[in-house]
């Protein structure tokens, strides 16, 4: 199933929003992520996909906030809610997690030397 037909005949319509949030969501996805990442099937779209139409926003001088808008508000939460599963040849980064443990540093000590 391609992003568009996703987006329009079960993303949209089951996602509740406020008025003027729809307005925007459909505006931006419109004008800005449909046409470029439309086509594309939802298990395909991989991170490469999404930095290029990132790059293809900036050329065309849409303003960060538009850029953000789009990316973070309403892409992130078609591909969370109820997004397709990944493809099988997919495999992500690990994510780095920061520890919270941290060691106590202990001076170097030696034994004398009989």
């Amino acid at each position: 199933m391609t992003l568009e037909k996703y987006v329009r005949e079960k993303w949209l319509p089951h996602h509740q929003m406020e008025l003027t949030t729809r307005e925007k969501y459909i505006s931006c996805l419109d004008r800005h992520i449909l046409p470029e990442l439309g086509p594309i099937r939802m298990i395909d779209i991989l991170p490469e996909h999404i930095r290029g139409w990132v790059t293809g926003m900036v050329a065309k001088k849409a303003s960060p906030w538009v850029i953000q808008y789009c990316k973070y508000a309403i892409l992130n939460a078609i591909m969370q809610v109820g997004g397709p599963p990944r493809r099988k040849d997919y495999v992500p980064k690990p994510r780095r997690v920061a520890s919270t443990h941290r060691a106590a540093w202990k001076p170097f000590s030696c034994s004398p030397v009989p």
